[in-house]
């Protein structure tokens, strides 16, 4: 069930499995708990980062592709078990490292600059996956999937 009103309807069956129109009642629930998790989405990316007006790699400064997954939740969301790739042929081709949340509502920049060894060690949390997007040779596909 999800937050907010959910109709349910019972029917009543006799002994014998069969249906009694005569007992049939209409229900609505109500389930003010918090709704089911949406997942995190890719919102924005950049294939061609250049400078002066693009944004540099706070680890090694190099203008490299990226993109940013954002939570529309108002509850951390654990990205950890998650995928990321640039080939739908490979959707399990770098996983998200253990423990990697995205808060309530916020934004993760992901460097598509395949050196993965980077993790760790950007100020801001951010990610380094093991691939790199392309502007040029084929629109690149990017997505997010539970492994």
């Amino acid at each position: 069930m999800f937050g907010g009103t959910n109709p349910l309807a019972v029917q009543g069956v006799d002994n014998y499995g069969l249906r009694r129109t005569n007992l049939l009642a209409s229900i609505t629930v109500t389930n003010s708990g918090p709704s089911a998790l949406q997942p995190p989405v890719i919102n924005e990316w950049m294939a061609d980062n250049a400078g002066p007006g693009g944004l540099p790699d706070p680890v090694d400064g190099l203008f490299q592709d990226w993109f940013e997954l954002f939570n529309p939740n108002t509850n951390t969301f654990n990205l950890s078990g998650y995928y990321l790739t640039d080939d739908l042929d490979q959707p399990a081709k770098w996983r998200i490292p253990t423990n990697t949340f995205l808060a309530g509502s916020g934004y993760l920049l992901v460097w598509a600059d395949n050196q993965p060894e980077q993790n760790g060690l950007s100020p801001d949390g951010d990610l380094h996956a093991n691939f790199q997007l392309s502007a040029v040779a084929k629109p690149s596909a990017c997505s997010l999937r539970m492994g």
